[in-house]
Formats: C-alpha cells, structure tokens, sequence
C-alpha cells in the first residue's frame, strides 16, 4: 500500500511495544487495532505455522485495546485508504 521503510518500522515498533507491556502476541494486537476502527466488521487472518494460530487464540479474548493504546498506534502507523476501486 506504499508504505515506505521507516513507517513500517515505526508502525512495528508501536505494536512491539504494547505487545510486550501487555504480554500478547503482536499478530493480537495487530488485529485489535484493525478491529477498533469502525467500518472494520470482520479481519481476514492469515496463518503460515499452528504456534501462530495457537498465540492468537490465546489472546483472542483480549481483543480490545484500551483508547490509550488505540492512540499510540494511531500516531505511530500511517493510514493510507485503498483507493483503487473506489
């Protein structure tokens, strides 16, 4: 989506960081934060290995992040809308 190299990393970091403060797996938080946005009804997940399946549904009930958390990646990831069929 055009990302460039330092926002992926800034973006990375943001996720790594509530990861380790609240003791999830990163893919949890990164799907937390898809599913707070409002028009999100439903995220499509993709899995390569079983570990990654099993730590997501470890965390599925945390799925919810607090505001403050919800700010930071706010700030922390570029949000550039898919235009391509609009």
């Amino acid at each position: 989506m055009g990302h460039t190299e330092a926002e992926m990393k800034k973006a990375r970091e943001a996720v790594n960081t509530i990861s380790r403060e609240k003791k999830i797996s990163m893919a949890a938080v990164a799907t937390a934060y898809v599913l707070s946005s409002p028009p999100v009804a439903a995220a499509v997940i993709g899995f390569r290995t079983e570990k990654q399946v099993t730590d997501l549904l470890a965390n599925a009930e945390w799925l919810a992040l607090s505001q403050e958390d919800q700010a930071h990646l706010a700030q922390s990831i570029t949000r550039k809308p898919y235009t391509l069929h609009v």
